[in-house]
Formats: structure tokens, sequence, C-alpha cells
């Protein structure tokens, strides 16, 4: 199923940048190593609060996860940002939520633009 895939890909992708071992990035998501191994390796469908958790976990948006329409560029943009979120500590959670979606949006123009140019 192309929802299965699409979503193995992206969650392969944050884990092979972060570097971590599947518990450490199941522990991140707060979801069982079993539940990520079966959705890493398509033979979960999760359901949809599933897919909003992870998504808020990871700081993207639930159909990023569904549709696997990420510049592989964009990551290495969004993880720098969203460390920098993260260490700004005294901004209230549902602020730094805020500020990371306004983020995610100006990666996404960005990203955007250089498909553009590729695409010339």
């Amino acid at each position: 199923m192309e929802i299965q895939r699409n979503m193995s890909i992206i969650l392969n992708m944050f884990r092979s940048r972060r570097k971590q071992s599947l518990s450490e990035f199941a522990e991140d998501l707060e979801i069982s190593r079993s539940h990520l191994q079966a959705l890493l390796a398509q033979k979960s469908s999760p359901r949809i609060d599933t897919v909003e958790h992870i998504a808020n976990k990871l700081g993207i948006e639930p159909r990023v996860l569904l549709s696997g329409s990420f510049v592989d560029a964009q990551l290495d943009v969004i993880e720098q940002l969203l460390g920098l979120i993260n260490s700004l500590g005294e901004i209230p959670d549902d602020k730094r939520k805020e500020f990371a979606k306004l983020i995610y949006e100006i990666v996404k123009l960005w990203g955007e633009e250089e498909v553009e140019e590729r695409d010339k």
C-alpha cells in the first residue's frame, strides 16, 4: 500500500538522520519498538491518531507521513530549526508548536523554490 510505503520512507529518513537505534527512535516517538518495526517494514496500517502522534513528535504535518512529499534537503533544515526550538526552553509548549509549524511552512516554500530551480 502506498501510504505504508510513504510512512516507512519518512520514518526511516528521520531515524537515519538522527543515527538512532530502533529502540531509541521508538522511545522518542513514544511508541513501542514492535509497532515502529511493523511501520518501518510496512506491515502495519497505523490509526489516524497514531499518524498524528508520530507527526507531532517529528514536528511535521501528518500529511507528510502519508504522502511522502518531503524533500530530503528540507529535513536538514527542519532538524536544525527544531534543535533551535528545543533549545529555547523558555518558550511555552503551545508557542513552541506554533513556531515549529511556521518554520515548517517556510521550509516548504523554500523546498518548492528548489524544485522549481531543478525543473528549469
